[in-house]
């Protein structure tokens, strides 16, 4: 196939990229149109306290470098839905780490699972809305309500939410980068629990 407008990405080394990094990727795009092919060549994410570097100790730790990620990761999907990303040093380093260790991928998550997981959580705060009444959160909450309904159907996402609201079930304790007692905080935080008491006999509205 032949593409004529390709458009390569290398090294964002998320979360220590330039700050001019999304804005400048927007500009290309609304200058652009859109690109027949997105390709990131690696190194997407920095994973700098998972390095077999020396690691510097004032940095944020792998889990919340993660966290901090995120949030950008999920603006560079939501702005190239559609993109390759290739295989690098720094995007491998769980797996090259596993290897190591002698650890089987089969017992490492999937990327996009991870991900899915993090949508979640993110729409529960987008579901229930903002003081603000906009088009923005309008469209938000509408988005969010179709993300948490297919998350419904989860057996995972059951587990949690029940574990968080009737401590019925017993689940792994955990979902996305959050345990159980964090979904019961949010959701009574968001004013959601008496939406979320009746699940699952209710639809959200």
């Amino acid at each position: 196939m032949i593409y004529k407008s390709v458009l390569i990405i290398s090294d964002t080394h998320i979360p220590y990229s330039v700050p001019e990094l999304l804005p400048f990727l927007k500009q290309l795009k609304k200058k652009y149109k859109n690109f027949d092919k997105v390709i990131h060549i690696g190194d997407e994410v920095d994973k700098h306290a998972m390095s077999f570097h020396d690691s510097d100790p004032d940095l944020p730790s792998a889990g919340d470098e993660l966290k901090i990620s995120l949030p950008m990761i999920k603006e560079l999907e939501k702005l190239f839905p559609q993109m390759d990303l290739m295989d690098s040093n720094h995007g491998s380093l769980v797996y090259r780490r596993a290897l190591k260790h002698g650890i089987p991928k089969a017992y490492i998550r999937k990327y996009n699972e991870f991900l899915q997981e993090i949508e979640h959580m993110l729409a529960l705060h987008y579901y229930a809305g903002s003081k603000f009444d906009t088009k923005f959160w309008k469209n938000a909450k509408l988005k969010s309500k179709i993300v948490l309904e297919k998350a419904f159907h989860n057996r995972k996402f059951q587990n949690i939410l029940q574990d968080a609201m009737f401590k019925k079930i017993k689940s792994n304790g955990s979902y996305g980068s959050w345990a159980t007692y964090s979904y019961l905080e949010n959701i009574k935080g968001l004013g959601l629990y008496e939406t979320f008491r009746k699940y699952p006999l209710v639809h959200l509205q």
